[in-house]
């Protein structure tokens, strides 16, 4: 039952952390700046923001992109996140300014973390004030903080990860079995999040952190018990969770069967396990530990830092004090010190034998980077200074005043604390997270407003958008293709499917060039032979001599491009319109990919591979072509998911109406 005291506090609470949003990101809130920074940011998440908002906006979701790296399968590598839902849910209801809806988009964010480590902190024991410093610090004040412009997605889901270790601890600590369900399914959820928002990174350190910080309450305050149900808890949340996300985990499984992964000097095959030789070199060194003091980046490959706050560093130490105490946050005191003792032992895992030992660990070492280690340290540390700010409080009740004056005392300290920390975010976070938008350091003019791409929009409209281009990614941004329905044969992608590497062979004079409807090419020297359209900024924008994307093959190997009357791409089909009858053999310029079907005049016919392209063979003249994807996995994975929603709902509910509640006996 919820006491007016108890919706008082949460009221409060609600406030200070929405005015601390408010304040620390006013200028992105009012879009004089903006996340969106030169790099992943604006080459990554921006375009997929962008076509995923575009998509729902038209009722549809999107599965393949026919836009960039010549047709490549969307959801398949995850990090495009086409279906999380927050993505979907501001594609409709946000503005429809695209900056504007992904900086808002971004912020939110910033909000779920800071309550999830709140709510967080209030269930291992730490006080309102306390839990508050705590999130305020994580949320405004860490290695997370500062991921917002370097990898947006990997921040997005790493905005879960609060959320799913105070499940799994709120789980472990249940007293009846209706607790313990509910808290189950609210992981799943929580997990499902966090893996759909596009990062699997996130999920394995939050699942990490979960195990090490309950593992080590449990052994600390040896209640011996509850080891079985962290276990129940980790299959059972872990189960539903795969079942939410079915769809995604089938398409990405899937497309990284098919594919190569870029992990910085080249590309790994499935699972993907990055050489050990490569995941030490980009360790944490002994010179790093000053960031915790300076808020730098660390030097090693992604950046980060151990910066939480000289407020949060101070407060830190005093945490100490309950180490000595049998109070009630002992045991999730040393649980955080634990928890940071392993972050720091992945992040510098060049240290023996830490790199040998996680690099065998499945999961774990799908995590390319041992920077990555400083998300848990962040996390972790941010809950020490709260530990900090309660020891600071216990100690002056053992000052020998009136009780009033007590009060008194406490809340000039807890202003100052907050004041110091206060101070320290304005002069960070902001700096560390955002750019003027007009900023040729934003990104977003040189996304949205690249002359190469105006150009390349013109000459696609033109040639009734039926032919491809080619740009390196530092003469035209990769990734523009998906805000402009260009089509190309680049990407910045991490990932990309074998058939299309090796295939490829990126020679402006070769015949694959002409076999994926490559008419124009983007150079910064003139190539001999190609006429040149324009010359912008120092580059070269050839037009070569090529048939569309659909073209047939004659006799003499020759190309001849189908007369297109009409060509509409969407995302997940492209209908084609001929100006008369064709029959024979018919060839999408686009690698082979499973999950495709085609209709000729409505009725389908087989699609079959042709040099490693697409191709169908048509007995009688059609003048109508659909290629559509549509997997066979997509429609029983959603039912399934769909299913699994509904029970965890249907079963949550008739736990909540259940008037007993049994003790949890495992």
């Amino acid at each position: 039952m919820i006491t007016k005291r108890k919706l008082a506090i949460v009221t409060a609470v609600v406030i200070a952390q929405i005015f601390l949003w408010v304040v620390l990101l006013e200028k992105v809130l009012i879009h004089n700046h903006t996340f969106v920074s030169i790099g992943d940011s604006a080459s990554q998440s921006l375009c997929w923001l962008g076509k995923i908002f575009e998509a729902i906006r038209r009722s549809k979701i999107v599965l393949w992109d026919f836009t960039t790296q010549a047709g490549i399968s969307f959801i398949g590598e995850l990090q495009t996140a086409p279906l999380y839902p927050l993505a979907l849910f501001f594609g409709l209801v946000a503005n429809p300014e695209l900056p504007r809806t992904v900086d808002l988009f971004l912020s939110v964010h910033f909000l779920i973390a800071a309550f999830g480590l709140f709510a967080f902190g209030r269930q291992i024991g730490l006080s309102n004030p306390a839990s508050f410093l705590s999130s305020a610090i994580y949320a405004y004040g860490t290695t997370y903080t500062i991921r917002v412009n370097g990898q947006p997605n990997l921040f997005v889901s790493l905005s879960w990860m609060p959320w799913i270790i105070w499940g799994a601890h709120s789980a472990v600590t249940s007293i009846t079995r209706r607790d313990f369900f509910i808290y189950c399914f609210a992981s799943a959820f929580f997990l499902g999040f966090c893996f759909l928002a596009g990062h699997v990174h996130a999920v394995v350190i939050s699942c990490i952190i979960s195990v090490v910080f309950n593992f080590s309450q449990i052994v600390i305050e040896r209640k011996k018990r509850d080891f079985l149900k962290l276990f129940m808890w980790g299959f059972t949340s872990s189960v539903l969770a795969l079942l939410l996300t079915l769809p995604q985990i089938l398409a990405t499984q899937e497309y990284m069967k098919l594919s190569y992964k870029w992990y910085g000097p080249g590309y790994t095959e499935w699972p993907h396990v990055v050489p050990f030789k490569e995941f030490v070199r980009h360790h944490l060194h002994l010179a790093d530990i000053s960031t915790i003091i300076t808020g730098c980046s660390v030097n090693a490959l992604d950046g980060g830092t151990l910066y939480f706050t000289l407020t949060g560093l101070f407060l830190s130490a005093g945490s100490l004090f309950f180490l000595g105490k049998q109070s009630l946050l002992r045991g999730p005191l040393i649980a955080c010190l634990v928890t940071m003792a392993c972050s720091l032992a992945f992040a510098f895992s060049a240290t023996w034998p830490f790199g040998l030992i996680f690099n065998k660990i499945p999961l774990v070492n799908l995590i390319r980077v041992p920077a990555r280690g400083l998300f848990a340290f962040g996390f972790a540390a941010s809950l020490l200074a709260g530990f900090g700010l309660d020891a600071i409080l216990v100690a002056i009740n053992y000052i020998k005043i009136t009780h009033k004056q007590l009060s008194v005392f406490k809340s000039i300290v807890l202003l100052i604390v907050i004041l110091l920390l206060a101070c320290e975010l304005l002069k960070w976070t902001p700096s560390h997270t955002s750019r003027k938008t007009e900023s040729e350091l934003s990104g977003v003019n040189l996304t949205l407003n690249d002359p190469m791409i105006n150009k390349l929009k013109e000459l696609s409209a033109s040639a009734g958008s039926c032919y491809r281009y080619y740009a390196a990614g530092e003469d035209a941004p990769a990734n523009a293709p998906n805000l402009f329905s260009l089509l190309s044969v680049n990407g910045y992608r991490s990932s990309r499917t074998k058939a299309f590497h090796e295939y490829f062979d990126f020679n402006p004079m070769s015949e694959k060039a002409d076999a994926l409807g490559i008419k124009w090419w983007v150079s910064r020297n003139r190539i001999k032979d190609l006429p040149i359209v324009a010359n912008i900024n120092g580059k070269f924008l050839h037009e070569r001599n090529a048939p569309p994307v659909f073209w047939q093959p004659s006799k003499d190997n020759n190309k001849h491009g189908l007369v297109i009357e009409k060509i509409t791409w969407e995302p997940n089909s492209v209908f084609v319109h001929l100006k008369k009858p064709v029959m024979g053999l018919i060839v999408f310029g686009q690698v082979f990919y499973p999950g495709f079907k085609c209709f000729a005049d409505g009725k389908e016919v087989p699609i079959m591979s042709y040099t490693h392209l697409m191709a169908i063979d048509l007995k009688k003249p059609i003048r109508d072509l659909n290629f559509v994807y549509r997997p066979k996995w997509l429609l029983p994975s959603l039912l399934i998911s769909a299913t699994t929603m509904v029970f965890i709902i249907v079963t949550y509910v008739l736990i909540l109406q259940s008037k007993k509640s049994r003790s949890v006996k495992v």
